[in-house]
């Protein structure tokens, strides 16, 4: 009964889903979207991802002068 469930719920949410999302979709992994991302930075002459944490960017900016 589940699978039957959880096949209905897929069937109706891959309408409504973005072909590029890889969040609990089957037969998409971790390494299916990583790859793809790889791929698009390739295609679009992208060498550097830069990672950066910006939470407490505003703790430290001057309001005074903004």
């Amino acid at each position: 009964m589940a699978k039957a469930v959880a096949m209905l719920v897929e069937a109706i949410d891959a309408q409504d889903v973005c072909d590029v999302s890889y969040g609990c979709r089957p037969g998409r992994s971790p390494h299916h979207a990583l790859h793809e991302g790889r791929q698009g930075l390739r295609k679009h002459g992208i060498g550097s991802v830069i990672d950066c944490d910006l939470s407490a960017f505003f703790d430290h900016v001057q309001h005074d002068t903004l």
